[in-house]
């Protein structure tokens, strides 16, 4: 929460390498997008278009 990652783009930048490799690609691929919409306060809102 500390790094506010509210934006799919930015995991790169603001998730620890250390972290993104032992986190699962396929949960990464399926679960991103809400996970930062959640932090973003948009749960429930319309799913953005990329």
């Amino acid at each position: 929460m500390r790094q506010r990652l509210d934006d799919p783009d930015d995991v790169h930048r603001k998730i620890p390498l250390a972290l993104r490799e032992r986190t699962d690609p396929e949960q990464v691929r399926r679960y991103l997008e809400q996970v930062c919409d959640l932090v973003a306060g948009r749960a429930g809102a319309a799913p953005r278009l990329h």
